[in-house]
């Protein structure tokens, strides 16, 4: 009977586990690694990418469910991965080229009311002559894409993010090269910034700043280029605030006004206060803190010839007999009167640049 029991028991178990399967299924993602596993996306579904897509003879799908790039990348053949995203993607990696008479970017042609978020592109985009490329998507509507960063060859007068943007939409913490702007629109934006390769490591801090749950975070790779690609976070990068702190530490004192000199010492007394324990944003605020407190620096006036000019000045009217100004005509004399009083107004002005130096000679 003991014998009879347990083996009813195990065949419970197993059936039990039988049954909880699809539903473990259906919580989790679908592993997509090729192409025509890709084309057979459904809307409301959840995918992961398992390996690299090479794609060919793409034709863009609308999408309206949920892609983990996983840090994969997908190299484009000519179309954008999607005509229409309405869902979410994020992790993915873009490459290879798009070519197209109509705006477009690399994800897609439109994104409308979805979000895209932490995903990285390299891919070229060429479109027609009246129309608009960028790096993500032709048109945003309704929809979010934030920490993403674009490196695609555009040009001056292309749209890092997107091509054009609604007043619903929103784009937050982007960086591009070479185009002007995120995107055409009155979209709704903030810490968005063209930048070059000189800063990727700034953006990459600040990509890696906006770290959430189910996000990979950005590691340089080995061409230079940054991409969410790892799930280990990455150590806190003080490069740019050690540059920083040395920078100001090697500024004299003497060479600019008291004003902006006390915002400097007060922005390099907080920088060198974060601590190895600071967090990637409180690294990156005390660098940029500093980095602008020396960018407002005043340079003194040299108040030398103005100096000689008073005293040369003082030294004629003194020799005037009679009345002040007896020699000359009231209005003259009051155009003068007045600026020689602006003169050693900026005289004893300790704040004084050169440009009022100059004004008052």
């Amino acid at each position: 009977m003991k014998t009879r029991g347990l083996s009813l028991l195990l065949a419970l178990v197993m059936v039990l586990g039988l049954l909880s399967a699809p539903a473990q299924a259906a919580e989790g993602a679908e592993e997509i690694s090729s192409q025509a596993q890709l084309a057979e996306m459904t809307d409301g579904g959840s995918y992961i990418l398992t390996a690299d897509i090479v794609l060919s003879e793409w034709q863009a799908i609308s999408f309206s469910g949920s892609l983990d790039g996983n840090g994969h990348t997908i190299t484009l053949s000519g179309t954008p991965l999607f005509d229409t995203l309405s869902g979410t993607v994020k992790n993915l990696l873009l490459d290879g080229s798009v070519s197209d008479s109509k705006n477009a970017g690399a994800l897609a042609y439109s994104v409308t009311g979805g979000t895209v978020q932490n995903c990285w592109s390299g891919a070229s985009v060429s479109v027609g002559y009246i129309a608009t490329p960028a790096g993500f998507a032709g048109k945003l509507t309704g929809g979010v894409i934030k920490s993403c960063l674009s490196t695609s060859p555009l040009k001056s007068y292309d749209k890092g993010i997107a091509s054009t943007a609604d007043a619903s939409s929103r784009i937050s913490n982007c960086y591009w090269l070479s185009a002007s702007s995120p995107s055409g629109g009155s979209f709704a934006g903030e810490d968005n910034q063209k930048i070059t390769a000189d800063d990727y490591l700034v953006a990459m801090a600040n990509l890696n700043a906006a770290h959430e749950e189910g996000l990979l975070y950005w590691t340089m790779g080995q061409d230079g280029v940054p991409r969410p690609t790892s799930e280990a976070a990455p150590e806190v990068e003080r490069t740019q605030l050690d540059q920083a702190i040395s920078q100001a530490a090697a500024l004299r004192e003497e060479e600019y006004t008291p004003r902006s000199w006390s915002a400097l010492e007060a922005a390099l007394q907080s920088a060198q206060a974060v601590g190895q324990d600071a967090t990637q944003a409180e690294v990156n605020a005390a660098a940029k803190a500093l980095t602008d407190a020396m960018a407002a620096l005043v340079v003194r006036g040299d108040k030398t010839a103005l100096e000689e000019l008073c005293n040369s000045v003082r030294d004629k009217t003194d020799a005037v007999s009679g009345e002040e100004g007896i020699c000359y005509t009231a209005e003259s004399w009051a155009a003068f009167a007045d600026a020689r009083t602006a003169a050693n107004a900026v005289l004893e002005d300790e704040n004084a640049d050169e440009r009022q130096v100059l004004n008052a000679r």
